[in-house]
């Protein structure tokens, strides 16, 4: 069909997938991301030809990456992508309906890969630095960007979110509706805020904040506009605050798999790329940029003087 895949290849894991579903999805993966170095250029259009062959549909069996594929809310990563890796209770009974295989496959792709780790180490990550800060201060106010459902605030004590004013924002209405659901209005304040009304300065009505943090959304944001949504959270920040940004590293194992099989395609940035968006904040203080342990995603952790 195309010179990038072979088809004998792809066939033969389709029989180890049916077979070994979990060992056999991290060969694919794995196969994948050779492919990709392999094609270069051409990869985008392989990506494409991939999901012509039979594999492609063993693989969406998987509730997860089927919905990746699917797009019900228009885009891919939207926040019941993230409830599947961070294993969820919400999205049990779609775990729970897939078929042997395709919960089999969902143990490597949602649970076991190292983009998966990398994106419950994130949640953690964010949700030490707010008891930190509390700890250190009494009560803060935090800002969350493109929120989803703010499954990192299920990680405080209760007697840490007390001492918490929560600000979410986020452009998809039915994300900020789940927060409500799951935490009530009085606990977490939601905000619809797109990327082009944070651009704008349309967030400021919202107040000042200690701490501000976007985590997935930087991914998909193209050229000096990450930069500038870096820019527009330090704006909000008071003095001695800090904010917080991730981004997916180009050194991403298992991007060959999001792209071919899930049509999930991100920004990938290096830690040096990451580390630029501190060069235009004003009143910097300190500075850190670092990795997960798994080397999958780059923060930027900048504190205000």
């Amino acid at each position: 069909m195309n010179a990038i895949f072979d088809g004998q290849r792809l066939a033969s894991f389709c029989s180890d997938v049916r077979q070994h579903p979990f060992d056999a999805t991290r060969d694919v993966v794995a196969y994948l991301d050779l492919q990709k170095q392999y094609a270069g250029s051409r990869w985008t259009t392989a990506a494409t030809q991939f999901r012509d062959y039979p594999l492609h549909g063993l693989l969406l069996e998987d509730p997860y990456t089927q919905r990746a594929f699917r797009k019900p809310r228009g885009y891919a990563g939207d926040a019941v992508m993230m409830d599947f890796l961070y294993g969820h209770p919400s999205v049990a009974d779609m775990v729970d309906g897939a078929s042997d295989i395709g919960r089999r496959i969902c143990r490597f792709s949602a649970c076991d890969s190292d983009p998966a780790r990398a994106v419950r180490w994130r949640r953690r990550r964010v949700a030490v630095e707010i008891e930190a800060m509390v700890e250190a201060r009494g009560h803060i106010e935090v800002f969350a960007f493109a929120s989803g459902h703010l499954r990192e605030f299920e990680l405080l004590p209760p007697d840490i979110r007390g001492r918490v004013r929560f600000v979410a924002a986020d452009a998809d209405e039915v994300s900020l509706a789940g927060i409500g659901t799951s935490y009530g209005r009085k606990a977490v304040e939601c905000s619809h805020t797109s990327i082009k009304q944070l651009l704008m300065g349309r967030a400021r009505k919202l107040g000042k904040f200690d701490f501000a943090y976007t985590l997935g959304l930087l991914d998909y944001v193209t050229g000096r506009a990450a930069g500038r949504v870096v820019e527009c959270l330090w704006d909000l920040i008071r003095p001695s605050g800090a904010v917080l940004a991730a981004n997916f590293t180009r050194a991403t194992r298992g991007s060959a798999y999001m792209e071919a099989a899930m049509d999930w395609w991100l920004q990938y940035r290096s830690r040096d790329e990451v580390s630029e968006w501190a060069r235009s904040l004003y009143g910097l203080n300190a500075c850190e940029v670092f990795e997960d342990p798994y080397q999958q995603i780059a923060y930027l952790l900048a504190r205000k003087g």
